[in-house]
């Protein structure tokens, strides 16, 4: 058995994000400098028309959403914020349904789990991902980034 000095952190052992939190921030931020360079010509993919119009017509999803996201910690770890609103959060996601995978130590290899990442820890984000519905549109994502 070998042991490390280093301390593990559990929630990047995979490899899927960085290991450094600063690491993670700064594809985030050039994922949305990415999206934002598109503009008004962003063509969300039928997936996102999809989740949007779950969104819009059920009140429950909706709360759930914007709850996740409002419920990051606004402490200095999350001095950044991820996610401002639902319609960021699809533009990220429709971007991404267009990358490859990254790897290295630097790169984000499941991007998608870079954007929910802090949505995930919150109590409305664990009512959200716990919704078959949501479950289902995630799915999708999937498929379609496959």
């Amino acid at each position: 058995m070998t042991s490390s000095s280093e301390p593990v952190d559990v929630r990047r052992r995979g490899g899927w994000l960085p290991q450094d939190q600063d690491d993670l921030e700064s594809w985030l931020d050039g994922h949305r400098q990415r999206v934002d360079a598109r503009g008004e010509e962003l063509v969300l993919n039928p997936v996102l028309i999809e989740f949007q119009e779950l969104v819009d017509t059920d009140p429950i999803v909706r709360m759930h959403l914007n709850e996740m996201i409002a419920q990051v910690p606004k402490t200095k770890q999350y001095r950044k914020r991820h996610l401002d609103n639902v319609a960021e959060l699809l533009r990220l996601i429709n971007e991404v349904l267009t990358m490859a995978p990254e790897f290295g130590d630097q790169n984000v290899t499941l991007p998608l789990g870079a954007i929910l990442d802090w949505t995930m820890g919150t109590s409305a984000g664990f009512a959200a991902y716990r919704d078959t519905r949501i479950n289902e549109i995630i799915r999708l994502f999937a498929l379609n980034w496959g």
